[in-house]
């Protein structure tokens, strides 16, 4: 499971760059499925559209496949943003990217093993460590 915040210009570009890799591997096998990546995009406004519109522009530049790329817009609804990141952890999305703290740390309560890349968040050390443990768990229980 792969897990990074972004919080500055050098992170972003390492994320896009790991993104690259990531999906360009698995399209070496796959290049006519076209990957599906989940933006959750918590409130309307004018940074958040930046933050997706660049993401959204570098993924395509850097990568040549095709992708799939839903804009999940929650509108300060909680209960929405939960609903779109079930919807894209049981649709099996290849990444699903919140943005902002909140929504980066719900993402991370709801999905277990697929990819989260978080945009514009800040998750302390005992938050890592939490997801760790919590993942460790759940690879445990699932291989026994």
């Amino acid at each position: 499971m792969l897990y990074i915040i972004f919080s500055n210009v050098k992170t972003f570009v390492f994320i896009i760059f790991s993104l690259f890799v990531l999906l360009g591997l698995s399209a070496c096998e796959q290049a006519a499925e076209q990957k599906k990546i989940g933006i959750i995009v918590p409130i309307e406004h004018k940074a958040m559209n930046e933050i997706t519109a660049g993401f959204t522009e570098t993924l395509k530049t850097i990568y040549p496949y095709p992708v799939n790329i839903k804009n999940a817009n929650a509108q300060s609804d909680i209960n929405l943003e939960r609903a779109f990141i079930q919807q894209m952890r049981d649709e099996k999305y290849d990444i699903i990217v919140p943005i902002g703290t909140d929504a980066s740390q719900l993402s991370a309560s709801i999905i277990k093993d697929q990819a989260i890349v978080s945009l514009a968040s800040r998750l302390t050390d005992e938050d890592r460590k939490k997801r760790k443990s919590r993942k460790r768990k759940y690879l445990e229980k699932r291989s026994s």
